[in-house]
């Protein structure tokens, strides 16, 4: 069933004001996802069998828009009461566009087989390997997407059949895993285990690129000075025309020849030792190589009948490698505690396949070889559980000082890298790209001083814009970093038991109990000041909790409660049955 509407808003930006009326079936792009999954066990001897299948289908529907704007006004100027009035006049500019529907089917089945062998009572083999199968999108409902063939020569391509393919499906992406554990003491209240594992992962090959409606079954229209209201002539665009030419370009997106599923290499080996009947303490080596990962490169007119192409190629590559101690003591004498300490490195050249990078036609995929985004060096994180003793009085002694428990949370980590930007997209005229800046030789990288939110900023004299002709600046990638992360969580509970099966449990909690200040990193949300020339250049634009998203109706989380905002306390009352 479809549902029209029109939406008619106004908001303001920068002391402009904007108006967006949509009118088509936006309430009806929910996407639904289904999934059937089966396992079976069985037991024979000191085998233990298991085999099992998964089959998704994420069904995604984009419906149609009939006319959708966005107007802007300029400063405009209210009249003597103070109200401005847009029933006439001249807009800015505007912005009118439309939008054909489309329904894409995504499908992904994997199997497995495993065994599990006990070869004696020391010695216990896991082994077995998954089938993953992972087509390209299809098309169930409304207007088949277009690509085009071949990826080897973009002067020279050819546009493919509506609805075909991106890549062809591949039947033979096995992946083995065999992991092995062996007790090597069985004192009890002393063993000592040796497990280790290795396997081969797959991931998806979906990229978001993949299955856009936009050409040719969208227009967009920019105008200025459009009259106000708007006249009902901009509300008529053009039909639809699937040839590409310099009158008509292409934007489509493709997958690069040979385009394969990304397959990441894993292994880990842990010694775990036991310390008394309650206490754990484990050591171990993770590490991961991951290859053909999906990378985005987009081209600016590739030829005269084609002015975008977004190009997903397996350029990407990543590792990681960790040290990992990790102490467990399980309630015991009315203590429960937790502590773990990860000494990691993790390298790539994109963080994220949606990210836009300089195609590797132009330059080396390694320049990008760098520290993760998400690469943290240090970490630590530590939780206490003291269940408080109360001696046996009277009743209402007991009734006030019974139950009460105290937990803590502790998190510290070291900082996240950032880079330096020299400008937007449009770096050079045949490819969309953001570049690092160029460092200046003999500067100080980082400015120290207590005017700087955090003690410290990015020094706007150590770097500068490209010199002509360019690929590329010379700042290594992600090799700045900026603030680490400090927090400590505090709760009180008490438990009260109302019957057999039902109880009450007060909290009183305390997030970064002692307020300590956690800096997001230059360029964070909602700031852009990692760009150079940008204002406030280098600094910290805001606290660490803020950067993660606005919450409400602007997404993320919400500041108060994530990791790094201020300090916040709150009291609950649940009630378990």
């Amino acid at each position: 069933m479809h549902y029209s509407y029109s939406i008619f808003s106004i908001y303001n930006v920068g002391g402009s004001f904007n108006i967006g009326p949509t009118s088509g079936h936006e309430n009806d792009n929910i996407p639904h996802q289904y999934e059937v999954v089966d396992n079976l066990t069985y037991v024979h001897g000191r085998h233990q069998f298991k085999f099992g299948a998964d089959y998704r289908l994420i069904r995604s529907s984009i419906s149609p828009i009939t006319l959708g704007s966005n107007v802007t006004f300029s400063n405009p100027t209210p009249d003597t009461s103070g109200i401005v009035t847009l029933n006439s006049g001249t807009d800015t500019y505007a912005l009118f566009f439309n939008q054909a529907g489309q329904t894409l089917d995504y499908k992904a089945f994997s199997a497995y087989a495993q065994d599990t062998w006990r070869v004696s009572p020391r010695l216990t083999l896991t082994y077995g390997t998954r089938w993953e199968i992972d087509p390209s999108p299809t098309t169930v409902a409304g207007q088949k997407p277009f690509t085009a063939c071949c990826a080897s020569n973009l002067n020279n391509l050819t546009l493919s059949a509506a609805g075909a393919p991106y890549y062809p499906t591949n039947y033979h992406d096995f992946a083995p895993r065999l992991g092995v554990a062996y007790q090597i003491v069985q004192t009890p209240g002393r063993q000592t285990v040796v497990r280790g594992g290795g396997g081969i992962f797959y991931d998806l090959g979906q990229s978001g690129a993949f299955g856009s409606n936009n050409w040719p079954y969208s227009n967009f229209l920019f105008d200025y000075g459009t009259p106000f209201p708007v006249p009902a002539s901009y509300a008529t665009f053009p039909p639809i025309n699937p040839v590409p030419s310099p009158s008509n370009p292409g934007a489509v997106a493709m997958a690069d020849t040979n385009f394969r599923l990304p397959r990441t290499y894993e292994w880990n080996v842990t010694v775990e030792q036991s310390l008394g009947a309650s206490q754990v303490l484990s050591m171990a080596y993770v590490g991961a190589r991951a290859h053909d990962l999906l990378r985005n490169e987009t081209y600016a007119n590739p030829n005269p009948d084609f002015s975008n192409v977004n190009l997903v190629t397996n350029n990407g590559f990543s590792s990681y490698d960790s040290l990992q101690v990790q102490f467990t003591r399980r309630l015991s004498r009315g203590f429960e505690s937790y502590a773990s300490y990860t000494f990691s490195h993790s390298i790539d050249n994109a963080s994220s396949d949606s990210a836009y990078v300089i195609p590797a036609q132009f330059a080396k995929t390694s320049i990008d070889k760098g520290n993760s985004t998400f690469d943290v060096r240090h970490t630590f994180n530590g939780a206490l559980v003291y269940m408080v003793p109360s001696p046996n009085m009277n009743k209402l002694a007991n009734a006030l000082l019974h139950n009460w428990a105290i937990q803590g949370i502790f998190t510290a980590r070291s900082a996240l890298p950032f880079d330096i930007l020299e400008s937007g997209y449009g770096l050079d005229p045949r490819y969309y790209a953001i570049a690092r800046a160029d460092v200046v030789p003999g500067q100080p990288l980082f400015l120290y001083s207590s005017a700087f939110p955090g003690g410290k900023a990015a020094n706007p004299a150590a770097f500068t814009t490209l010199a002509p002709g360019e690929t590329q600046g010379d700042l290594g990638r992600n090799s700045l970093r900026g603030f680490g992360l400090t927090q400590f969580d505090f709760s009180l509970r008490r438990q009260f038991k109302i019957k057999d099966k039902a109880s009450v449990e007060f909290r009183a909690e305390a997030f970064n109990i002692f307020n300590h200040p956690n800096f997001s990193n230059p360029g964070s949300y909602p700031s852009y000041n990692n760009y150079v020339g940008a204002p406030n250049f280098g600094q910290s634009p805001s606290m660490f909790g803020t950067s993660l998203g606005g919450g409400s109706n602007q997404g993320g989380f919400n500041p108060v409660f994530a990791t790094g905002g201020p300090r916040d306390l709150q009291l609950a009352l649940r009630i378990q049955f």
